[in-house]
């Protein structure tokens, strides 16, 4: 008798969020787009993280790797020059103002943490309510926890902790990483 292969267990489809339409982000200098935003229910994006800010693209890639989130963005400035056109290397070099960059890192945040949201409520069927995740740096002791509400309360996400959040002693440390000023991140 012929033996079949043991069946695999269904997988969840990659389900991506991306925004519909592009971000205009415009300062004292310049004018940008930010495009692609994308949170993808799968452990590594296809799509490219490429902001502009070196040190910044670096911490997007972390949130793709320990998270095992797909995360995608881009950067464009209104004059046609690509960030993405850019090698993705991740050399902490930046390509814009530094007011620039704190502008866009606020608005790159936001576009990411809604498209996060997305894809933690996509689905009510989720397996577990609270979330736990601690990474030990040599800098750092970074630690998330995240709690899920009960039906209840309409899913709403209702505990979040990220301690110590920016919190640096004073006149300490690097004030700049390559050529980002830590201070965007504070």
């Amino acid at each position: 008798k012929k033996q079949e292969p043991a069946a695999k267990p269904p997988q969840h489809p990659a389900v991506a969020r991306t925004t519909t339409s592009s971000i205009t982000i415009t300062s004292m200098t310049d004018q940008f787009t930010l495009s692609n935003v994308a949170c993808i229910d799968t452990a590594k994006s296809p799509h490219p993280i490429s902001t502009g800010i070196g040190f910044f693209d670096h911490m997007i890639d972390q949130l793709n790797s320990h998270a095992q989130i797909g995360v995608a963005v881009i950067v464009t400035k209104t004059n046609g020059e690509s960030s993405s056109a850019m090698s993705p290397s991740f050399e902490f070099v930046n390509r814009y103002a530094d007011e620039d960059q704190a502008l866009i890192m606020g608005q790159v945040g936001a576009a990411l943490g809604s498209q996060l949201k997305e894809l933690v409520y996509k689905g009510e069927e989720s397996n577990s309510r609270t979330s736990r995740f601690c990474c030990p740096l040599d800098e750092a002791l970074v630690e998330c926890v995240l709690t899920k509400s009960s039906s209840n309360n309409e899913g709403k996400l209702t505990a979040f902790t990220l301690p110590p959040y920016g919190k640096y002693p004073a006149n300490k440390g690097r004030s700049k990483i390559g050529t980002m000023k830590t201070q965007f991140v504070e």
